[in-house]
Protein backbone atom coordinates (compact mmCIF):
# COMPACT_ATOMS: atom_id res chain seq x y z
CA UNK A 1 0.00 0.00 0.00
CA UNK A 2 1.21 2.90 -1.25
CA UNK A 3 0.74 6.26 1.66
CA UNK A 4 -0.53 9.77 0.02
CA UNK A 5 2.43 11.60 0.77
CA UNK A 6 4.28 8.93 -1.34
CA UNK A 7 1.61 9.13 -3.83
CA UNK A 8 2.03 13.03 -4.38
CA UNK A 9 5.56 13.52 -4.61
CA UNK A 10 5.59 10.79 -7.24
CA UNK A 11 2.97 12.99 -9.02
CA UNK A 12 4.67 16.17 -8.24
CA UNK A 13 8.31 14.56 -9.79
CA UNK A 14 6.51 13.12 -13.04
CA UNK A 15 4.94 16.70 -13.31
CA UNK A 16 8.21 18.53 -12.79
CA UNK A 17 10.31 16.13 -15.07
CA UNK A 18 7.66 16.57 -17.92
CA UNK A 19 8.27 20.28 -17.74
CA UNK A 20 11.87 20.15 -17.43
CA UNK A 21 11.86 18.12 -20.92
CA UNK A 22 9.94 20.68 -22.31
CA UNK A 23 12.73 23.04 -21.02
CA UNK A 24 16.02 21.66 -22.11
CA UNK A 25 18.21 23.40 -23.66
CA UNK A 26 19.18 20.61 -25.86
CA UNK A 27 16.12 21.35 -28.75
CA UNK A 28 16.22 19.67 -32.06
CA UNK A 29 17.40 22.21 -34.17
CA UNK A 30 15.86 20.10 -37.97
CA UNK A 31 12.48 20.39 -36.61
CA UNK A 32 12.82 24.57 -35.74
CA UNK A 33 15.11 25.62 -38.42
CA UNK A 34 13.62 29.46 -37.92
CA UNK A 35 14.34 29.55 -34.41
CA UNK A 36 18.28 29.59 -35.19
CA UNK A 37 19.33 30.54 -38.52
CA UNK A 38 22.76 30.78 -38.59
CA UNK A 39 22.70 26.80 -36.54
CA UNK A 40 21.36 26.20 -39.84
CA UNK A 41 23.99 28.02 -42.15
CA UNK A 42 26.83 26.58 -40.05
CA UNK A 43 25.50 22.89 -40.98
CA UNK A 44 25.88 23.60 -44.19
CA UNK A 45 29.55 24.75 -43.83
CA UNK A 46 30.85 21.83 -41.67
CA UNK A 47 28.04 19.01 -42.93
CA UNK A 48 27.80 16.10 -41.36
CA UNK A 49 30.77 16.47 -38.68
CA UNK A 50 28.45 18.10 -36.09
CA UNK A 51 25.13 17.57 -36.67
CA UNK A 52 25.11 13.66 -37.44
CA UNK A 53 23.46 12.34 -40.90
CA UNK A 54 20.05 13.99 -41.78
CA UNK A 55 16.78 12.32 -41.39
CA UNK A 56 16.90 11.55 -45.09
CA UNK A 57 20.02 9.66 -44.84
CA UNK A 58 18.82 7.31 -41.76
CA UNK A 59 16.01 6.29 -44.31
CA UNK A 60 18.48 5.49 -46.81
CA UNK A 61 17.94 8.14 -49.00
CA UNK A 62 20.87 10.24 -50.26
CA UNK A 63 21.19 14.07 -49.92
CA UNK A 64 23.53 16.50 -51.64
CA UNK A 65 26.82 18.10 -50.45
CA UNK A 66 26.58 20.88 -48.58
CA UNK A 67 27.26 23.80 -50.14
CA UNK A 68 29.44 26.46 -49.07
CA UNK A 69 27.76 29.55 -47.30
CA UNK A 70 29.87 31.64 -48.56
CA UNK A 71 31.15 32.56 -52.86
CA UNK A 72 34.66 32.72 -51.72
CA UNK A 73 35.16 30.20 -49.36
CA UNK A 74 38.19 27.70 -50.52
CA UNK A 75 37.84 23.95 -49.59
CA UNK A 76 40.41 22.91 -47.09
CA UNK A 77 42.86 20.52 -48.46
CA UNK A 78 42.27 16.73 -46.88
CA UNK A 79 44.56 15.84 -44.25
CA UNK A 80 47.20 13.49 -45.42
CA UNK A 81 50.09 12.10 -43.66
CA UNK A 82 52.19 14.77 -45.52
CA UNK A 83 50.52 17.50 -44.12
CA UNK A 84 50.85 16.55 -40.40
CA UNK A 85 47.14 15.32 -40.09
CA UNK A 86 45.75 18.66 -39.57
CA UNK A 87 48.12 19.77 -36.81
CA UNK A 88 49.40 23.34 -37.78
CA UNK A 89 53.07 24.20 -36.27
CA UNK A 90 54.77 27.83 -35.49
CA UNK A 91 58.40 28.05 -37.38
CA UNK A 92 60.66 28.00 -34.66
CA UNK A 93 61.63 31.38 -33.66
CA UNK A 94 65.04 32.54 -33.22
CA UNK A 95 66.63 33.51 -30.37
CA UNK A 96 67.74 37.19 -29.90
CA UNK A 97 71.29 37.13 -29.17
CA UNK A 98 72.38 38.84 -26.20
CA UNK A 99 75.44 40.87 -26.13
CA UNK A 100 78.05 39.79 -23.99
CA UNK A 101 79.03 41.96 -20.63
CA UNK A 102 82.18 43.97 -20.80
CA UNK A 103 83.84 44.04 -17.65
CA UNK A 104 84.50 47.41 -16.14
CA UNK A 105 87.94 48.64 -16.11
CA UNK A 106 89.16 48.31 -12.74
CA UNK A 107 90.11 51.25 -9.83
CA UNK A 108 92.17 50.74 -7.27
CA UNK A 109 90.28 53.04 -3.48
CA UNK A 110 94.12 54.07 -1.77
CA UNK A 111 93.53 55.14 1.87
CA UNK A 112 96.87 57.85 2.91
CA UNK A 113 98.05 58.21 6.40
CA UNK A 114 96.62 61.00 8.40
CA UNK A 115 97.39 62.02 11.67
CA UNK A 116 94.10 63.40 12.87
CA UNK A 117 91.89 60.01 13.32
CA UNK A 118 92.96 56.97 15.76
CA UNK A 119 93.74 53.84 14.30
CA UNK A 120 90.49 52.23 15.81
CA UNK A 121 88.03 54.65 14.37
CA UNK A 122 90.27 53.89 10.61
CA UNK A 123 89.51 50.11 11.55
CA UNK A 124 85.95 50.24 11.82
CA UNK A 125 85.11 52.80 9.06
CA UNK A 126 87.04 50.54 6.77
CA UNK A 127 84.83 47.36 8.20
CA UNK A 128 81.63 49.50 7.66
CA UNK A 129 81.92 51.08 4.36
CA UNK A 130 84.02 48.95 2.59
CA UNK A 131 82.70 45.85 4.03
CA UNK A 132 86.22 44.05 5.10
CA UNK A 133 86.59 41.76 7.63
CA UNK A 134 88.59 42.87 10.82
CA UNK A 135 92.20 41.56 9.85
CA UNK A 136 91.52 42.95 6.26
CA UNK A 137 90.76 46.29 7.68
CA UNK A 138 93.45 45.87 9.78
CA UNK A 139 96.39 44.88 7.74
CA UNK A 140 95.19 48.30 5.41
CA UNK A 141 95.25 50.69 7.94
CA UNK A 142 98.58 49.59 8.92
CA UNK A 143 99.71 49.60 5.18
CA UNK A 144 98.73 53.19 5.74
CA UNK A 145 100.41 53.96 8.95
CA UNK A 146 103.69 52.43 8.07
CA UNK A 147 104.04 53.04 4.27
CA UNK A 148 101.94 56.37 3.73
CA UNK A 149 99.27 54.45 1.55
CA UNK A 150 97.01 51.48 1.71
CA UNK A 151 95.34 49.45 -0.87
CA UNK A 152 91.38 49.11 0.33
CA UNK A 153 90.09 47.22 -2.39
CA UNK A 154 89.55 47.29 -6.34
CA UNK A 155 86.58 47.75 -8.38
CA UNK A 156 84.96 49.62 -10.99
CA UNK A 157 85.29 52.97 -11.18
CA UNK A 158 81.57 54.25 -10.55
CA UNK A 159 81.88 52.31 -6.89
CA UNK A 160 85.22 53.03 -6.14
CA UNK A 161 84.39 56.98 -6.91
CA UNK A 162 81.31 56.11 -4.23
CA UNK A 163 83.60 54.95 -1.92
CA UNK A 164 86.01 57.49 -1.72
CA UNK A 165 82.85 60.02 -1.09
CA UNK A 166 81.50 58.06 2.02
CA UNK A 167 85.19 57.72 3.61
CA UNK A 168 85.71 61.58 2.71
CA UNK A 169 82.67 61.84 4.88
CA UNK A 170 84.14 60.15 7.44
CA UNK A 171 86.75 62.35 8.07
CA UNK A 172 89.67 59.44 6.06
CA UNK A 173 91.47 60.85 2.77
CA UNK A 174 91.63 58.63 0.15
CA UNK A 175 91.92 58.59 -3.15
CA UNK A 176 91.32 56.62 -6.43
CA UNK A 177 93.34 55.20 -9.57
CA UNK A 178 93.02 53.16 -12.63
CA UNK A 179 94.73 50.02 -12.72
CA UNK A 180 97.43 50.32 -15.70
Amino acid sequence: MISQSSQSSQSSQSSQSSQSNESTPERNLEARPEVTPHVSATRSLLGDAISGPSATERDGEASPAPSPATPDAAPTPAAGPESGAGTVTAPPRPRPVRPTPQTLPPWRVLLHNDDMNDMDYVVGVLERIARLQRPAATRCMVEAHRRGVGHVLTTHRERAELLAELFRSCRLVVTIEPVR
